[in-house]
């Protein structure tokens, strides 16, 4: 049986909703865990103010991302559309563990390229979906390349020692570019059916 166009359109909204819930419920709550006591506060280090910064921007650039997709590719009631929303849940998670990884910046480098491996597996999920071609998941799989290449880097430059904020600034300069540029070209790809 199929279902009513407008009918899957009102439990797709249902559950960007429910994303959204999730997605303000870990940022609030990451604000309670690292600003909220004085205590917590003044143990930030110097590291920890970039690595901060670029969560957030990581975070707040995959919403508004997340929202243009939704608008041209929402939900569908079918497996590969479930397995997209599960995807989603576990793609939070993922973030909520970036929040938590400000003190330990090899973590954080860590788990960038694992948030992008995702985001390719949810193209995939989206072309089962529509059974089209609606993803940028070669795309995705680029700039997870350029993360796990910028986490080498900071490897090496942790393994030999070199205590150079210079070069710490720098990965996290490219870390930003990455970010941003992403989106860019995610952009400008667009989001519609592709045939």
């Amino acid at each position: 049986m199929l279902m009513d166009k407008e009918i899957e359109e009102k439990i797709s909204n249902r559950l960007i909703d429910l994303i959204d819930i999730i997605f303000g419920v870990v940022v609030a709550q990451s604000f309670v865990i690292i600003f909220a006591t004085n205590q917590s506060y003044q143990k930030l280090q110097l590291i920890s103010y970039p690595l901060l910064f670029l969560a957030y921007a990581a975070i707040v650039l995959s919403w508004i991302g997340y929202h243009k997709m939704m608008v041209y590719n929402p939900y569908k009631q079918n497996r590969f559309g479930y397995s997209r929303f599960c995807l989603d849940i576990f793609l939070i998670f993922i973030y909520a563990l970036l929040l938590t990884s400000y003190e330990n910046s090899f973590y954080f480098f860590t788990i960038l390229p694992i948030i992008f491996l995702l985001y390719a597996v949810g193209g995939i999920f989206r072309d089962k979906e529509y059974h089209k071609k609606v993803s940028w998941s070669k795309g995705s799989l680029t700039f997870a390349g350029l993360f796990v290449i910028n986490l080498i880097i900071y490897s090496i430059w942790m393994y030999l020692k070199i205590n150079n904020n210079f070069l710490f600034i720098l990965i996290c300069g490219f870390t930003f570019f990455y970010l941003f540029y992403y989106r860019f070209r995610r952009d400008k790809k667009g989001y519609e059916n592709e045939h």
